[in-house]
């Protein structure tokens, strides 16, 4: 059905793209809020959306549509850290509340999930995302970012074991233990 929305709208039925933001907007929000701050989810959301319609004519038919826009949605994220240059992701409840909902029970384990994720590299955020966050398979995390399966399993470990550090070195202080 993507597909064919894509062809109208690059036939000049440009009224039709407003069916695959509706469609794929709740997606976009999710993977845009999981590597921002939630302040700038609307804005990068809306980037990623125009620069999907602008790159329309870039989509092969062939390949998933969803997994096209995530890959913008992604690009937008990095695009606006760039320029805001390394600002640091600054816990957000809101966000938290949301996505980290089954990992934590209370609003200050969510809070503290949300700061350790945003202590790893893009590029360990992003997989963790798409993989733990939106349930992605291998193969599909791999088009997603364009790359190879096997990068995927390595990065999405790699980044567990970063968490686990990270989680580790934060919780005895906050009189817990591991």
């Amino acid at each position: 059905p993507d597909a064919a929305i894509v062809r109208r709208v690059l036939d000049g039925d440009v009224d039709a793209f407003e069916q695959l933001v509706l469609r794929h907007e709740e997606r976009v929000r999710r993977v845009v809020a999981r590597n921002s701050r939630s302040a700038d989810v609307p804005e990068i959301a809306h980037e990623a959306f125009v620069a999907a319609y602008l790159a329309l004519s870039s989509y092969v038919e062939t390949s998933s549509f969803e997994h096209w826009l995530v890959r913008i949605a992604l690009r937008a994220c990095a695009d606006h850290w760039r320029a805001r240059g390394r600002a640091p992701l600054v816990v957000d409840e809101a966000v938290s509340g949301e996505l980290l909902a089954p990992l934590a029970d209370s609003a200050d384990d969510r809070e503290l999930c949300e700061w350790a994720l945003a202590q790893l590299e893009r590029e360990d955020r992003e997989v963790r995302t798409l993989v733990y966050f939106l349930d992605y398979s291998t193969k599909d995390c791999a088009e997603v970012l364009a790359w190879s399966e096997s990068k995927v399993k390595i990065r999405t470990h790699r980044a567990r074991i970063r968490l686990r550090r990270i989680l580790r070195g934060v919780l005895p202080e906050r009189g817990r233990t591991t």
